[in-house]
């Protein structure tokens, strides 16, 4: 259920999912071979997706395009459904009107998120923000701790020669150069994000007793 809920339902947007999924079920209904031609992979890519415990949000990225596809279906469809309702000769016209009115419903939310997302990206990443501060503050040959996760860690310029005290997961220790760590490191980054990045338990005591 969490690609349907979470995935698929932000990733698309509520009326496009609806519709798409309202779209396959029509057609493999209608026209069934055709159907099963055209979503026999991403059903199929479904069940094997939707049963990994790895849920990221990528792995439905395969099935988006059928979703689309049937979305698109349903449109036309309703939209010729309901110009045939309409008293007047120019069918065609009003369908492809309804068509074009029925397909930005469906598709706005998707513009929204596609509009704020590119408003989001191009902020300055928060780990360039840190690592062009520590390369114009932090002097050089300084050691530098930083917490949590190895995907929020800033990247610092290599002519500061920095000594980076790097978490060992498996050994649980900080290491430098590949041997533990001893003493203090002189700065620490202190990570926190929504996603999983934990500090460490020694990163804490370090933050206690002298930072």
């Amino acid at each position: 259920l969490y690609h349907l809920q979470v995935s698929l339902r932000h990733g698309l947007g509520a009326p496009l999912l609806v519709a798409g999924l309202a779209g396959m079920a029509a057609i493999l209904v209608r026209t069934p071979k055709i159907g099963l031609v055209l979503f026999s992979f991403p059903i199929a890519y479904y069940a094997v997706a939707g049963s990994l415990q790895l849920l990221f949000v990528r792995y439905v990225i395969p099935i988006t395009p059928f979703l689309c596809l049937a979305a698109a279906w349903l449109v036309c469809a309703a939209a010729d459904r309901l110009a045939a309702l309409l008293p007047t000769p120019r069918r065609a016209l009003c369908a492809s009107l309804i068509a074009v009115a029925l397909s930005l419903v469906v598709a706005a939310p998707s513009a929204v998120s596609v509009w704020q997302f590119d408003s989001l990206i191009s902020r300055p990443d928060n780990r360039v923000v840190v690592a062009r501060w520590v390369n114009a503050h932090v002097p050089v040959n300084s050691s530098v701790l930083q917490s949590g996760s190895p995907y929020g860690h800033a990247q610092f310029d290599p002519a500061r020669h920095y000594v980076l005290w790097v978490w060992d997961r498996r050994e649980r220790i900080f290491k430098v150069n590949r041997r533990e760590a001893t003493g203090a490191p002189d700065w620490i980054l202190l990570q926190e994000s929504p996603l999983p990045s934990e500090t460490q338990a020694v990163v804490k005591n370090f933050l206690e007793n002298d930072y």
